[in-house]
């Protein structure tokens, strides 16, 4: 595997291979501006649940609340999305009217991060924002008011199979929605990285000479193959399962996604020696991906239970070429803002 040097370019003010401990917000405001090429978030949902990982897991530990009030929001964070982005606070507001105090207070929760998000990522950087349908277009809202409408690039469905209700009233919900953003017109997209194989029906529609087809001179299919549509589909033998299933990957986290699907997000969006981010960290899988498709890395989790994680993954994957990672707890190491003001 392709090593880098722990201290990152780019304006960077923190070491690769780092994940930080505490509150995401008051650690992504030490970070610099523009210095992540790409940024993965699998934030809660606003699933009001709470979530623990089964104990003798190797997540076991490991927990965090999706309930939210209130109490939740610092009365700060009002006057800031109302400075900076007045449209998305009447709509913030509104949310109150339809939802009460848990969507709104929720929505402030990540649109006070988002901002931060926005400007920590690099002018030709990618933001993918996993999440579902229980606010997911509320979600869509917030992120064309910060990014702007004309900087989003795909809705993607990550499709999964599972058992349901015996007594279901309605059709099986296994599907989360992922929203691509780039940051201006210009962006890193390497199809040729995740291309997959045609379809059999792909071959037997094609017609000799169609153009725009994808195929000439006779081939019917192209090498390479294609690239993915904007549905993910579980496959035999994709590893896009949800990680449960999945032998040797699951370590008992609540809401674990599978590692081939951030591989896929990290290939398309980044290139080799580029730094990705993960904010809302919980296992890693993120962080483990960035290592294994050679990009550098930094994550934060409000739960020390992240850094373990993925030290242990990352001594399961790589074994002794593992050299360790950063630990960073905010309550005693702050990070500071060097690239530009404060204010």
């Amino acid at each position: 595997m392709r090593t880098y040097d722990n201290h990152m370019g780019g304006g960077a003010n923190f070491l690769n291979q780092t994940i930080w401990t505490g509150d995401n917000l008051d650690i992504l405001r030490g970070f610099n501006s523009e210095c992540i090429d790409l940024i993965y978030l699998d934030p809660p949902f606003n699933s009001n649940a709470n979530y623990a990982a089964p104990i003798g897991s190797l997540a076991a530990g490991a927990a965090f609340k999706d309930t939210w009030g209130l109490d939740d929001i610092n009365l700060a964070w009002h006057g800031e999305i109302k400075h900076d982005y007045p449209g998305l606070y009447s709509l913030l507001q509104a949310t109150r009217e339809i939802h009460g105090d848990s969507m709104m207070s929720y929505l402030i929760y990540m649109a006070i991060r988002i901002m931060e998000l926005r400007r920590v990522l690099k002018p030709t950087g990618s933001i993918y924002l996993h999440c579902d349908p229980t606010a997911g277009h509320y979600l869509k809202l917030l992120m064309d008011a910060i990014f702007g409408k004309k900087n989003f690039r795909n809705e993607i469905v990550w499709c999964y199979t599972g058992p349901g209700s015996p007594n279901m009233r309605q059709f099986n919900r296994k599907h989360d929605t992922i929203y691509w953003y780039s940051i201006g017109e210009t962006w890193v997209f390497n199809a040729d990285a995740v291309r997959i194989n045609h379809h059999g029906k792909t071959q037997a529609n094609f017609k000799e000479g169609l153009r725009g087809s994808g195929f000439s001179e006779g081939k019917y299919e192209l090498a390479n193959g294609k690239v993915p549509e904007t549905w993910w589909a579980q496959e035999k033998g994709n590893g896009f399962a949800i990680a449960a299933r999945q032998k040797g990957q699951y370590v008992g986290y609540p809401t674990q996604k599978p590692i081939a699907l951030l591989r896929r997000i990290s290939r398309a969006s980044s290139n080799e020696g580029d730094t990705i981010l993960d904010p809302f960290s919980g296992c890693a899988t993120a962080c483990i991906a960035a290592e294994l498709e050679n990009r550098q890395w930094v994550g934060i989790d409000i739960s020390p239970k992240a850094a373990d994680l993925v030290e242990e993954r990352l001594m399961n994957e790589m074994g002794v070429f593992h050299k360790g990672i950063h630990r960073t707890d905010y309550s005693t190491t702050h990070g500071y803002r060097y690239s530009d003001s404060l204010q």
